[in-house]
């Protein structure tokens, strides 16, 4: 039987919380945005002031749009928004 003690815990949670990390990376799409220099500056700034990256600032603030226009679905729902409209 395997007992955690103080730093091995620590280590397993490491473990872990890398492994989830990892596992949400693959699930996630990335794609190439442009975006002019003064939006980037402001959206650096905000990131900054909110501990995020500019990459975080980003995805926050489409999921926050999704969920107010109704379009983000629960994780566990896989029908598409259309289909919710009709």
């Amino acid at each position: 039987m395997f007992k955690c003690t103080g730093s091995s815990f620590y280590v397993v949670l490491l473990v872990m919380n890398k492994f989830c990390a990892l596992k949400e990376l693959a699930l996630k799409k990335s794609f190439v945005l442009r975006i002019d220099e003064a939006a980037y500056k402001a959206l650096e700034k905000w990131a900054n002031d909110e501990f995020r990256s500019v990459n975080g600032q980003i995805e926050w603030l489409l999921n926050q749009k999704l969920k107010e226009a109704g379009r983000l679905l629960p994780k566990n729902d896989k029908s598409s928004p259309e289909k919710k409209d009709q």
